[in-house]
């Protein structure tokens, strides 16, 4: 049984920065772009960021962005691309979001280890890391959170 039980909520995203970002072992130069998206597929399109086109290897976004999410994702996804090629990507697990009691309208800052698709085969090294924001905004009916339930937030 999850320990989150609600239809949709709404996550307020923010893509801060990248920092070291590399293909194998090689600092990118230009043209970093994020993708943010769940892994149901459900949600539409992916959110992405503006294509960074100075900030070589270390490039701020700062970009916010409103994610539906539904009951049913496992992960928020972030890729990281450079002139359509994958970077890395950092699979965020929502119950890291939504298993511990979170206040609404509360900001959380995290980084990420970027890690491409071979990481874990070839025991590659990570490629940069990804620091980026969320806010709880809304919740439609009820979540559950650890013990606690929470009626709709608003």
């Amino acid at each position: 049984m999850p320990s989150q039980i609600f239809q949709q909520c709404t996550l307020e995203i923010n893509v801060i920065s990248a920092e070291d970002l590399r293909i194998k072992d090689r600092p990118i130069k230009k043209n970093a772009i994020a993708y943010v998206h769940t892994n149901t597929g459900t949600e539409g399109a992916s959110l992405s960021t503006t294509i960074n086109k100075d900030g070589g290897s270390n490039p701020i976004w700062q970009e916010k962005f409103d994610l539906k999410i539904s009951g049913y994702a496992k992960e928020i996804i972030v890729q990281v691309c450079c002139d359509n090629n994958l970077i890395g990507e950092a699979k965020i697990p929502t119950k890291d979001i939504f298993d511990d009691y979170v206040p609404p309208h509360c900001l959380h800052l995290l980084s990420y280890r970027l890690k491409d698709r071979q990481f874990r085969r070839n025991g590659l090294k990570p490629c940069g890391d990804l620091d980026w924001a969320w806010l709880l905004c809304k919740a439609g009916l009820a979540v559950k959170f650890g013990s606690m339930w929470h009626a709709e937030l608003g």
